[in-house]
Formats: structure tokens, sequence, C-alpha cells
């Protein structure tokens, strides 16, 4: 829909066009008035409106210089002040014009939305008396909240920036409702952000700030992307696959195949509430964990409980391997360091924490004699190297039958492969050292 623009004043002929003169005579401005109006930048419609709150232009151009317009003369008239009373308060709380936010390069005047972030910013040690009477002029909706946070102390500029925040959103009067049922600020904003219980507690287990958890929840994060090193503002893709966390009643045991960690908020939550709770398996959901169930931990050792995600055998490891690996900067010299000397099971278990697919593959595939490297492979998200750890025969029966689920056609053949060989043809079991000693 087209929209038309009227030139008032015209440079021709010094004057104003007959609608602007009309609008003009209906007050019996005079022409000088006129003219001061003019050069001060307003329009008839804008001119008339500040007049017939008895402003001056002078008053309404320092007004405007600071983001506010004739609406904030007219709130100030309703609790009894003046034009000059308003703009001598503003002059004290802020002496210099209100910066704008626009990119144009052009000048461009401060926008309301300007005004009131300066506003919040202003620290309470440097605010006038007159602070909460200005912001309750300048943006009314915002002054009961703003009210109840100077009542209880709450009036930092982190809490008022985050306010300004909500009230552009349409959950607002949730948020001012709870502050005034009692709610403290943090239940408030937390409850307005994550209206779902399960979601909320998700984010609260990760132990980061509702603005974090918001923004981090903005760019698709799960609280799991936190402790798996995401930065704030990196990106994911809507609908990705939850993590398999098993989980064991009794004896208790909570542990990751992918050789992961797993956060004590969430071993509590399962400690204290079991697996058949469905407000925990929601908020473990949330977080970014799918449950899954055993009546005994079926791979032993692996690492249960607050020492979930350590490998089989990974604390029989050189701590050089570590060393090695630190250096490497391409595929290709991963790949090196692994066909010579150095190519031990050490090496193969620490590759394969490497973040480049490629050198996690050659791990996964000169490593593939090793339990415990094949269960963490079999839960890497790369479909190649689920089918080494599928095609492993020295891949536990357990893990086999996850792989016969997977989402990849290919790894479920092999799994299946794998599994009727394994079945046909058991390995025989390790001897212990004690065992040797005996014979």
């Amino acid at each position: 829909m087209s929209s038309r623009r009227f030139t008032y004043f015209t440079t021709e002929t010094a004057g104003v066009i007959p609608l602007a003169d009309r609008l003009f005579n209906e007050y019996e401005i005079s022409d000088c008035e006129r003219v001061i109006w003019e050069l001060a930048g307003f329009g008839p419609y804008a001119a008339t409106s500040h007049i017939r709150l008895n402003a001056t232009a002078e008053q309404a151009e320092f007004l405007r210089d600071r983001g506010g317009d004739s609406s904030d003369f007219a709130r100030f008239a309703a609790l009894g002040g003046t034009p000059a009373e308003l703009c001598e308060i503003l002059k004290k709380q802020l002496p210099s014009p209100t910066p704008a936010s626009g990119k144009s390069s052009g000048p461009q005047p401060p926008s309301r939305d300007d005004l009131t972030r300066e506003m919040v910013q202003i620290p309470p040690s440097q605010r006038t008396e007159d602070w909460s009477l200005l912001l309750k002029v300048i943006k009314p909706e915002l002054a009961p909240v703003v009210e109840h946070l100077i009542a209880n102390d709450l009036d930092s500029p982190e809490h008022l920036s985050r306010c300004v925040l909500l009230q552009s959103s349409t959950r607002f009067q949730k948020f001012a409702d709870m502050l005034d049922s009692g709610a403290s600020f943090a239940e408030a904003e937390w409850a307005t952000h994550f209206p779902r219980p399960a979601q909320r507690a998700a984010w609260q287990v990760a132990g980061i700030s509702c603005a974090e958890a918001v923004r981090r929840h903005t760019f698709t994060q799960r609280p799991l992307d936190i402790h798996e090193g995401a930065g704030p503002l990196d990106s994911f893709r809507v609908g990705r696959h939850r993590l398999d966390l098993h989980v064991c009643n009794e004896p208790f045991a909570v542990w990751r195949r992918d050789g992961g960690y797993v956060h004590p908020g969430v071993i509590d939550l399962l400690r204290t509430n079991g697996v058949s709770h469905r407000r925990t398996l929601d908020t473990i959901g949330h977080y970014g964990y799918r449950v899954r169930e055993h009546l005994e931990p079926d791979l032993a050792d692996f690492g249960v409980g607050d020492q979930a995600g350590a490998s089989l055998a990974e604390y029989g490891d050189s701590s050089g391997a570590a060393a090695i690996l630190q250096s490497l900067h391409t595929p290709q010299e991963a790949a090196n360091v692994m066909r010579r000397e150095q190519g031990t099971d050490a090496t193969f278990r620490t590759a394969f924490g490497h973040s480049i697919a490629v050198v996690r593959a050659a791990a996964a595939s000169r490593g593939s004699h090793l339990p415990d490297l094949m269960v963490r492979a079999s839960c890497d998200p790369i479909r190649q190297i689920r089918s080494i750890a599928a095609a492993s025969i020295f891949t536990p029966v357990q893990v086999l039958q996850d792989l016969k689920r997977d989402r990849s056609r290919v790894v479920r053949i092999e799994a299946e492969i794998n599994l009727s060989i394994t079945q046909n043809y058991p390995l025989p079991l390790p001897i212990s050292p004690n065992q040797e000693a005996t014979q």
C-alpha cells in the first residue's frame, strides 16, 4: 500500500502550502512562529501537537534530539508537569543528546528505544531523584516492572536491560504478572523465556544464566552442546539425533559409549528419580540425551557413575600419545604418524579424539582390534567410522545389537553379518595374567 508525502514548506516563496497554512490558522499561529517551527524541522502536524501542550520549538527540538516526541509532553502534563520541567529533568539526567543506533551514514535522530536503552544503563549512583518519573514518562509500559525491581533492590542496569528485551515480546505481561505475584526476577525470567518446565530444567542443569541460555537456544544449541565445547555463537542444524545415554538402576550406573563426559546434574536426576519418571526423561531429552535402560551394566569397567565416559583400557595408555598428536594439523600428518613406529594402541586411541573425521577413520581402521575403541567408533556421527565398528570382530556383541538399529543401511548390514559370524564362531576369552601363572 503506497503512501503520499507532503511538502508543507516551500523554499521558493518562503512560505507554506495551503494545507499547512490552514493547520496553523486553526491555532492562530503567527507567521514568525511558523518560520521558527519550520527552521526547527517540524511540520504543521508535529508543530501544532507541541503547541497544544504549550511547548516551544526549542523545547520540542531538545526532546527530539534525545529520542522523545510530543507524547512525552502529554504524559508529563497528565502527571501535573510542564514541558519546561520535563526538559529540565531530562537535561539533568542526560546532558548530551542520545546517540542514534541507525546504520545510515546520514544524520538520523535517535529513536525512543535509544532513549530507553540509555536510561536503563545509568547506574543507580548516577540517577537523579526524578529518574523513575522520567522513565515512567518515556516508557510507561515498563514503569510497573521497574518500580517492582527498585522496591526489591534489583534495579541494576543488567536486569533493566533484560526487561527492555522482554518488553518487546508478547511474553512481557506474563513476566510482569509473575513479579507482581511475588516471584523473584530469575524465576520470572526463566519461566518467561522457557515456559516448558522440562526444557527450563535442562538449561538450568547446564549452570548458565538465562540470558546465555536464550542466546544459545537461538542458535539451536542444546545444553549438552555447552559441555561438548560449543561456543556461544556456534550454530547447529535443527532436528539432530540425540545421543544415547545408557542407564542401569541396580546397581546404579550411567555411561556413554562414545567416551564423552556426563554432567553430574544429569547423573543426579537419574539417581534421584530413576528412568521411570516422565519429567526426568523429558528433561534429559531436552538436554540432548536419549535414555537407554539396561538391567545390568552391559560393558563392564567402561566407566560408570561419576567416571562415565572412561575408556576400557585408556588408563594403561602412554601419556606421550597425546603429545604426539598435539602438533598434527592435517589428516596426512596424522596418517603418517600412525603408519610409522609411533602407531601404537595408545596413538590410535588418542587419534580417535581428533576433530578431523579422516583422522578418526584412520585411527578406527588401524585400531579395529581394540574393543574399547570400537565402542567409541560405534557412536561416531560419520557413517564410515560406524561401519568399521560394525565390521570388527572385536566389537562387543551388545554394541553390535545396537548397530543393527543404526540409521544407515550399510551399517546395519555390516552388523548383522558380523553378529552371524560371531555367534557361529565365538572368539576365545582372553587369558588373564593370574590364569597364565597358574598354568
